[in-house]
């Protein structure tokens, strides 16, 4: 194989890269609003269910529990739209003329905390979802959230700190 050759396969893999980062980021866009649209949807459902209609005081889902399931569906819809927002992002940095680096230094920057927000707000849905039926270990539940909320934000930040002086 010829250099000529094997830079044409290296550019033909590089489009076959920006097409599927195109498809991905399309995908998760359609997933982000269709969640954003359910999660809207089990909020006007638990609304009603606690304000109105007394045919859906049948089901056996509390108003609390409607609720906290949508607000979690919203959450991740806000996350995964923000995922799609980095991939595409990363796609229109690589013209760009910026280092490896540099570029991974900006996409953990704008993906990780949004991935830890995300988290912890999953994870305290789901306490709150479970503490209406169960109050003893919550404190211990929301004290673990909280110190690997902050673990991770930490490993974020001395990452940041010990980039910064690379990236001058």
């Amino acid at each position: 194989m010829t250099g000529h050759e094997s830079v044409r396969h290296l550019e033909w893999f590089d489009h076959m890269l920006e097409s599927t980062f195109t498809i991905v980021a399309v995908i998760l866009f359609i997933i982000s609003i269709s969640l954003l649209i359910l999660g809207l949807i089990e909020l006007v459902r638990g609304w009603n269910i606690m304000f109105g209609s007394p045919a859906l005081d049948l089901l056996e889902e509390t108003p609390s529990s409607v609720l906290i399931t949508g607000l979690g569906m919203i959450v991740i819809g806000i996350a995964v739209l923000d995922l799609t927002k980095s991939i595409l992002d990363e796609k229109r940095a690589q013209t760009r003329q910026k280092n490896a680096q540099e570029r991974a230094r900006d996409f953990l920057t704008r993906f990780l905390p949004v991935i830890i927000f995300a988290i912890s707000a999953e994870i305290f849905v789901r306490i709150a979802q479970v503490s209406s039926t169960v109050q003893s270990g919550l404190f211990l539940e929301m004290a673990i959230v909280g110190i690997a909320v902050g673990v991770m934000l930490g490993g974020l930040a001395i990452y940041l700190r010990m980039t910064a002086a690379e990236g001058k």
